[in-house]
């Protein structure tokens, strides 16, 4: 950052393209490092372990799509049983306990975009312990989805922005469109959805269960498809990640037919070079 430098990788799925090529944009092309007669002659395992590799991806995203259905009509559910009065309450009494009236220079805050959580090779991880240990005020909101822990996270986060408050908002990898957490660095203040996947709890942190505004009796109704609902979620997401595992396993088959054939010798010095040029912008 104190350079204003980034380095990219423009491969494939991620494919960016420079906008200003050759003047402020740089493309580093690593395949004028191997060797192109060697890699032919692997040809066709590599279009079969391309092949394989696309396909598994496919799945994990008609996977996740289904397990995203699931959720919806989970959260459907739960929020026809919501105290609607209750959450309401929740959120005004934590609005006036967190702000205190308090307005960053009658400006509109700015809201950094995030990910804290993700589906991985490795299952599904989460970073928010190193993320909000340096948050001196920490609430943990709990609840089941579609119970107002999102609802009250986006409410809050909003309210911040209205106010002046920078802030950073993490969301969902199921629902990406969804915020599950905040952090406030003005407040030094972090909200916290705490559900599975991804349960959260830390010594000395508030903690707020959205439960208390179901209804139970009205949601004991659903109390079947509510279980089946999980049950397969869980399912899909294993899936997923087993398919994952699958793919980062071909992939590394994939890059060995390549790694056979590149001249890393060159590579190094390739790498001092471009090291050397983003040192000059320190002198500039």
């Amino acid at each position: 950052p104190a350079l204003k430098v980034a380095i990219v990788d423009g491969t494939a799925p991620h494919i960016i393209e420079p906008d200003y090529p050759g003047c402020v944009d740089e493309i580093i092309n690593l395949g004028n490092y191997w060797d192109a007669e060697q890699i032919t002659k692997e040809k066709n395992d590599i279009i079969e372990l391309t092949k394989q590799n696309k396909a598994c991806y496919t799945r994990v995203y008609h996977y996740l799509k289904a397990a995203k259905e699931l959720y919806e009509d989970t959260s459907e559910i739960n929020r026809s049983c919501v105290d609607l009065t209750g959450l309401n309450q929740v959120f005004k009494n934590l609005i006036n306990e967190v702000f205190m009236d308090q307005r960053r220079n009658n400006r509109v805050g700015k809201m950094r975009h995030l990910f804290a959580s993700a589906i991985t090779p490795q299952g599904l991880v989460n970073e928010l312990p190193s993320i909000m240990k340096n948050f001196e005020r920490q609430i943990i909101i709990k609840g089941e989805p579609g119970g107002g822990r999102q609802l009250l996270v986006e409410k809050i986060a909003d309210y911040a922005v209205q106010q002046g408050f920078d802030l950073e908002a993490y969301y969902c990898p199921i629902t990406p469109d969804k915020i599950e957490h905040i952090g406030i660095p003005d407040l030094n203040l972090a909200v916290i959805s705490s559900h599975p996947p991804h349960i959260y709890q830390v010594d000395n942190a508030e903690t707020i269960d959205l439960n208390d505004y179901l209804n139970r009796s009205k949601r004991w109704e659903y109390q079947y498809i509510l279980h089946k609902n999980f049950v397969l979620f869980d399912e899909l997401l294993d899936l997923a990640v087993k398919q994952l595992r699958q793919a980062r396993s071909i992939y590394v088959s994939l890059e060995q037919k390549y790694i056979e054939h590149m001249d890393f010798i060159k590579v190094e010095q390739l790498i001092k070079d471009v090291t050397a040029k983003i040192l000059l912008f320190a002198v500039d």
